[in-house]
């Protein structure tokens, strides 16, 4: 008797639960598979629609769904060095860890939990476009009992193309052979040609194919037009890689080309500011972030007395160390560095060096 009434008040209980979640606000329900049908109702996160587009592209792009042969499923996605803060925001997303790889500079984002997958199959389930991610979509729905939505037709509205350019995507600029005038060109590199077509189908330019490595198809878009309609739909702010800093300096770029600023032209010849101008834009715009934020944090560390300048016109950032932070520097680095290095922080002298190391070959 006292087992039974146990089960009856465990029964009412649960029944209750689905009610409530049943009757929550229309906000919540915003996506159509927000309760997955398994032994036990379990109630899913809802996310914007843009996020839910933009993570699709970046999953077809840079990331892969698995299943492991125990069956359990899981999300990776492995980007470079400079991009780990868009790996830390999908984390605050979905949580996950995130960690770097060996021997590649690059960080891998993993996502396993149960909980976790649901919630990410029910963001991006209807985005997907990969051939392959479509098959390990529905590998992971059919483990974790969801029905797969099929994609539709892409607008220039998408967010999808945000998160496939911030996989595979580049903007830069050239200067051709005949014309000593630079222009922007934006490129987006895949192995699947009906990935690509996408991006011409909406967007225009041309589509080739590049030989080099294993092969790959690229669709290019030159025209001034045609870019300004593109940077009008995948703007900066919708790009969450290093990537969208180039898309801040677009407008620049164009200001600068009218002041026929850039090189070799007979204005800048003349004129040593144009010639600052131009620098000045070619550094912001090649700038290495990564190396920027490593730089700033050891300036940080010593004092920051010191100052982050751009080195050589290849842009190549450098940190010139003041003698007041030398100190610093050489108890730092001390520990770690071979003995005939030492002259590189004025531990010895530079003949001493030569002669430590010349000792080392010997013995050797």
């Amino acid at each position: 008797m006292i087992t039974s009434n146990i089960r009856g008040l465990l029964s009412k209980s649960r029944s209750s639960k689905n009610i409530m979640t049943e009757t929550q606000s229309a906000g919540n329900q915003r996506h159509k598979s927000s309760l997955v049908e398994t032994s036990e109702t379990t109630r899913v996160a809802t996310y914007s629609k843009s996020f839910c587009e933009w993570l699709a592209g970046l999953i077809d792009g840079d990331g892969s769904l698995q299943v492991s042969k125990k069956g359990y499923t899981s999300l990776e996605i492995t980007m470079g060095l400079q991009d780990l803060p868009c790996l830390r925001y999908i984390q605050n997303k979905l949580g996950g860890s995130i960690k770097m790889r060996s021997g590649v500079k690059a960080y891998r984002y993993r996502l396993h939990n149960k909980q976790g997958m649901i919630n990410l199959i029910n963001c991006i389930n209807g985005h997907i476009r990969h051939t392959s991610r479509l098959q390990q979509l529905h590998r992971v729905c059919q483990i974790l009992e969801i029905s797969v939505t099929y994609p539709t037709k892409l607008d220039t509205e998408s967010y999808w193309f945000a998160g496939f350019f911030d996989a595979c995507g580049m903007l830069d600029y050239k200067i051709s052979d005949n014309n000593t005038k630079p222009f922007l060109y934006v490129k987006v590199t895949h192995r699947l040609y009906d990935i690509i077509t996408l991006f011409k189908n909406v967007f225009g330019g041309y589509v080739y194919m590049d030989f080099g490595g294993n092969g790959r198809y690229v669709w290019c878009l030159e025209s001034k037009d045609q870019l300004l309609k593109f940077f009008e739909c995948v703007n900066a702010h919708k790009l969450r890689t290093s990537k969208r800093k180039k898309f801040f300096l677009v407008s620049e770029f164009y200001s600068v080309i009218d002041l026929e600023a850039y090189p070799a032209t007979p204005q800048q010849s003349k004129d040593i500011m144009l010639k600052k101008v131009w620098f000045n834009f070619h550094n912001r715009f090649h700038r290495n972030l990564h190396t920027d934020n490593c730089l700033n944090r050891i300036n940080t560390n010593l004092d920051n007395n010191n100052k982050l300048v751009a080195f050589r016109p290849q842009d190549r950032p450098a940190l010139f160390i003041s003698n007041k932070s030398m100190d610093s520097l050489r108890k730092i680095v001390l520990p770690y560095m071979d003995d005939s290095m030492l002259y590189k922080v004025n531990s010895i002298s530079y003949r001493k060096a030569i002669i430590i190391a010349a000792k080392k070959k010997m013995e050797q």
